[in-house]
């Protein structure tokens, strides 16, 4: 099938409605449930980098939004961090 390709700005700032020890576990499914309503994908799976970027700063402060590459192949969404050479332009 197609691949299509995404750039999305994520707030992230809802997680920290949630208890302190909870916030990088709410900003992580935050996002899964924001990328799989705009794609309309049924499957979202997140890199291991946007989630190492998500826990940087520990469970009480992740940060308040993220931009991320979304690719859908076969109604799978997959989230990696955004390229450093793109962000600079």
């Amino acid at each position: 099938m197609s691949e299509k390709e995404f750039r999305y700005t994520v707030y992230l700032r809802d997680a920290f409605r949630a208890p302190v020890t909870k916030r990088a576990e709410v900003a992580i499914r935050k996002l899964k449930t924001e990328v799989a309503r705009l794609t309309k994908a049924e499957e979202v799976v997140v890199s291991e980098d946007v989630n190492k970027k998500i826990w940087s700063r520990g469970a009480r402060k992740p940060p308040s939004r993220l931009t991320v590459e979304v690719s859908v192949k076969d109604g799978v969404a997959y989230i990696g961090l955004e390229k450093e050479d793109e962000r600079k332009q």
